[in-house]
């Protein structure tokens, strides 16, 4: 399936370094497949707001889960607590599933933690396709898994490289949500809960404990229908109590800030910037209290 890949360090104006990877294909930290005796591991699973991709320039020192992996470690020093980041930027539940799926049994995570923003089941996956010199739209369900993965990823390098895509890609996302059915929503709703289904599956089979973290938009209520949003997350909310999967909202945790003092883009009420990361991580450190968020209880 597609992701990142492995040991890619992208340089940009100056020798910065703008995107980078570590060995098992992921922008992180590094990380080993084999997992020390002493480290509780967490596998976390997410799409481009959990992978900081964007801002390409963010060190992965200074993303929201490692800020949060420093602060739970250096409360509980006992056991060390490692967060491997898996997210891939586009990735939907589905998605998340497959790469879950792919690298548990080697990873073999103590606890895998669902990283949820609204889009992951609310918003269509983009429906374009290279092939040769032709750009092709496709069908929203069509049944090729590769090609599928390819249009999320070619929509996530235009949306973080192109201004002019991007623009027209909000434009198209507004129009595809303002003219959705009903029955397409379900559809949409049908094949989110089959995954999160798998997610808890295979990480049972891990002898894994499951946890979710909501992220909640930036003052994103003007980006959606009305009550979209609200609705969007008690389905979520709803689908993780049926699975007995605990919860932490991050719904008004970051209300401290102007929204756009933490945002990356202006029009973007997802994509955090470099403060962002940081209020978040702060933000969730006193949460992370027993598992499936820590192996120790906080003091």
């Amino acid at each position: 399936m597609l992701r990142y890949k492995a040991n890619v360090v992208v340089s940009g104006p100056g020798g910065s370094t703008i995107r980078a990877t570590n060995s098992l294909g992921f922008r992180d930290r590094e990380a080993a497949w084999e997992k020390s005796p002493e480290t509780w591991r967490v596998l976390l699973l997410g799409d481009s707001v959990t992978a900081a991709d964007p801002p390409f320039d963010l060190p992965v020192e200074h993303t929201w889960e490692n800020r949060l992996e420093d602060a739970v470690n250096a409360r509980n020093p006992v056991r060390r607590v490692e967060i491997v980041n898996l997210a891939v930027g586009s990735y939907d539940a589905a998605l998340e599933a497959q790469l879950l799926e792919s690298v548990a049994a080697r990873l073999r995570p103590d606890a895998v933690w669902i990283a949820f923003v609204t889009n992951d089941i609310h918003q269509p996956p983009p429906r374009i396709w290279v092939s040769g010199d032709q750009v092709m739209v496709l069908d929203v369900f069509q049944d090729d898994p590769g090609r599928r993965e390819a249009s999320f990823w070619l929509d996530n390098l235009l949306m973080n490289h192109s201004q002019l895509y991007r623009q027209l890609r909000i434009g198209e996302i507004a129009r595809e949500t303002a003219a959705s059915t009903p029955a397409r929503e379900q559809k949409l709703r049908d094949a989110a809960w089959k995954a999160y289904q798998r997610i808890l599956e295979l990480s049972r089979g891990a002898g894994a404990q499951v946890g979710a973290i909501l992220l909640a938009e930036l003052n994103s209520r003007a980006s959606y229908r009305p009550g979209v949003i609200e609705n969007v997350h008690q389905v979520f909310l709803s689908w993780m109590a049926q699975l007995g999967v605990p919860v932490i909202d991050t719904t008004g945790l970051l209300d401290h800030a102007p929204p756009e003092s933490l945002r990356i883009f202006p029009d973007d009420v997802s994509h955090l910037n470099a403060r962002g990361h940081l209020e978040l991580a702060k933000a969730l450190a006193p949460l992370m209290c027993g598992p499936p968020w820590s192996p120790e209880t906080c003091p």
